[in-house]
């Protein structure tokens, strides 16, 4: 903000102890993580094993495999840095951004998969593959989140944030409802077929890249 208002610039040392403020209450709410009675696993690529598991499921519109998804992986456009862009409207460097694969599994089976994208304490799930429930799932977000010291999540899952919600399991000081639409031609329309059900995860386009 400092970088785009000269107001901002000139109360920044506000800013700045507000967001200290902000974050050691949410260390207090956040400050303890258990053990989960589960095994999983947090690794950097879609392996074999997950890449049949996103085959099992049915296709989303955009019909992104495992072969882009790990490309994206290893190819992120936004570089660990801190270094700062001088009239350039799009970011490209973080002080953090990573992506992280969780595999969760029930009785020896690989039953939930995720990519997170984490940036500069903002958590995101671009995708999220669950067969046995959300529940497993919700439990390693919370313990990932007081973990992580995560500031921020972000989530358009309607049946995730139904399930955070009803449990209670995550502390939030504030949340808001978000609305994310979707464009598209008439001429294009006309090629789907009839009644054709959209099915986009949070990731689909181009929002798994920043």
């Amino acid at each position: 903000l400092p970088t785009k208002k000269s107001f901002f610039k000139k109360v920044k040392p506000i800013l700045k102890i507000v967001e200290f403020c902000i974050n050691t209450f949410n260390s207090i709410l956040n400050k303890t993580s258990k053990n989960l009675n589960f095994k999983y696993e947090i690794v950097k690529n879609i392996d074999e094993e997950s890449a049949k598991f996103i085959q099992s499921f049915e296709k989303n519109s955009t019909n992104r495999s495992s072969v882009e998804l790990n490309w994206i992986l290893s190819n992120p456009w936004i570089l660990e840095s801190s270094a700062t862009e001088n009239n350039y409207l799009f970011s490209s460097f973080s002080k953090e951004f990573q992506y992280y694969v969780v595999k969760i599994y029930h009785e020896e089976k690989l039953s939930d998969l995720a990519i997170l994208q984490l940036r500069d304490g903002h958590l995101k799930i671009p995708y999220l593959f669950c067969k046995n429930g959300l529940d497993c799932f919700v439990e390693f977000l919370e313990n990932f989140i007081q973990q992580r010291k995560i500031k921020f999540l972000t989530s358009y899952q309607t049946e995730l944030n139904k399930k955070i919600l009803k449990k209670e399991k995550i502390n939030f000081l504030y949340q808001k409802d978000f609305e994310r639409r979707y464009f598209m031609s008439n001429d294009l329309i006309e090629f789907l077929p009839k009644n054709y059900t959209f099915n986009f995860q949070d990731g689909d386009g181009d929002c798994i890249f920043t």
